[in-house]
């Protein structure tokens, strides 16, 4: 899925490891990256400071997801972690 298919104006991120979490409007995000931006090269950017992120090889990687996506019932319900 691409930015651009992001059902919301509000897109959210959270991390249930770190407790970190945003909202963005999605105009703002689709200035900044463009509207062709696959949505797990979107999450890699929003934490691209997150130490889980930094840490490629570690075992406890960034678990930054996109909760709208399962609130809002999408049918296509995406999480991704990074491994």
């Amino acid at each position: 899925m691409k930015l651009r298919d992001y059902p919301f104006e509000m897109v959210q991120f959270s991390c249930a490891k770190c407790l970190r979490s945003g909202r963005y409007k999605k105009s703002r995000l689709i200035e900044k990256y463009t509207a062709d931006i696959p949505l797990p090269d979107l999450r890699n950017h929003i934490a691209s400071d997150c130490e889980r992120m930094l840490n490629k090889a570690g075992t406890d990687p960034c678990s930054i997801s996109y909760p709208g996506l399962l609130e809002g019932g999408s049918s296509n319900l995406m999480i991704w972690r990074y491994i």
